[in-house]
C-alpha cells in the first residue's frame, strides 16, 4: 500500500509472479517436475492493482488481494480472510461513530 502526498492511497503487487494455472499456484511445487519450472513472469499490468477505492480505505491482513475473476492463481496466493473482515468491520464502527477524517 502506498499513499501520496497528493492525499491518494494506492493498492499494488510487487515482485515477480509466475504465470500458472490458477488451480495450482498456492501450493508447493516440486523441482525436478517440468511443470514446475516457470515459463514466464505476469507483467506488471496484470498485476492487482487499485487506487483510491469508493470506500475510501484499504485493508490488508494477509487476506485475498483480489477478486475471484483474478486468473494465474494470483488469488489464492493470500487466504484466510477473517483478520481483513474484522479489521473492516472495526473501520467501519469508528467510521460510523465519526464525524471527521481518520487518519493513521
Amino acid at each position: 500500500m502506498l499513499a501520496t502526498t497528493e492525499g491518494d492511497i494506492i493498492y499494488t503487487t510487487f515482485g515477480l509472479i509466475p504465470d500458472r494455472n490458477a488451480a495450482e499456484a498456492s501450493y508447493t511445487k516440486k523441482g525436478n517436475r517440468i511443470e514446475s519450472v516457470w515459463k514466464k513472469v505476469l507483467d506488471s499490468t496484470d498485476l492487482p492493482h487499485a487506487i483510491n477505492p469508493d470506500k475510501g480505505y484499504f485493508v490488508s491482513g494477509n487476506n485475498f488481494i483480489g477478486s475471484s475473476r483474478l486468473k494465474n492463481g494470483i488469488l489464492l496466493q493470500r487466504t484466510f480472510p477473517t483478520r481483513a473482515i474484522r479489521m473492516n468491520e472495526m473501520l467501519n464502527d469508528l467510521i460510523a461513530t465519526k464525524d471527521k477524517k481518520i487518519t493513521v
